[in-house]
């Protein structure tokens, strides 16, 4: 039953991020070809006439390629954020070490109550035993009568 709810966890978490995924690939590749146009405008307004055009003839017809190459990147590292779950995993585990930390806890106070319980029995057997014994022994200078 846990191992089936987790699936469905899993392929709901999925087709709903399906959504995130398409939006955002769409959303990078429209921004492309503006990207494109503005990077030919900074280098033209940046650098020197010379440098310029050679940085210019360099970028057109690789510039796309660099661009795609992005777009890919920023997806693959998205995909890596959604299929990371050690997040979970880690508050998981950490909230184990808690519950086992509580448990240590709470058998050390146990332990203190059930000592503290026994000792209280003890000191009862002392008192009583001293008790008894104060009633049979004698007075120290005996239970004669003192003289008139």
């Amino acid at each position: 039953m846990l191992r089936g709810s987790e699936v469905l966890n899993k392929v709901i978490f999925w087709l709903e991020n399906l959504y995130y995924i398409f939006e955002l690939f769409l959303y990078e590749l429209a921004l492309v070809p503006f990207i494109y146009l503005r990077l030919i405008y900074n280098i033209a307004k940046v650098a020197e006439a010379k440098n310029a055009i050679g940085l210019i003839l360099l970028w057109i017809p690789f510039g796309p390629f660099f661009l795609t190459y992005g777009v890919l990147k920023d997806m693959y590292f998205f995909f890596k954020i959604l299929c990371d779950y050690k997040e979970d995993d880690d508050a998981f585990l950490i909230k184990q070490e808690e519950d086992k930390l509580q448990d240590h806890i709470v058998i050390y106070n146990e332990i203190i109550d059930t000592l503290r319980a026994i000792m209280n029995v003890f000191k009862y057997k002392k008192k009583k035993k001293l008790a008894k014994w104060s009633k049979k022994s004698p007075s120290p200078g005996g239970n004669k009568e003192s003289p008139r």
